[in-house]
């Protein structure tokens, strides 16, 4: 199984959002998108990603 992975991006008002996302050989799977406002990312985000990663694993 591949790694969940992370990009960080800034919009136009300046907001730091994070994308966390897996590849796999056939689909990019996007498990969250949020407003990044801390430096950690919350455990309750992680906690949700390892949740639905399970779940698509399962299919």
């Amino acid at each position: 199984m591949s790694r969940a992975a992370y990009k960080r991006f800034r919009d136009k008002q300046s907001k730091d959002w994070r994308i966390i996302y897996r590849i796999d050989v056939d689909a990019i799977i996007l498990l969250d998108v949020f407003n990044k406002t801390t430096n950690k990312t919350p455990k309750f985000i992680i906690e949700k990603c390892k949740k639905r990663l399970k779940q698509y694993d399962l299919i």
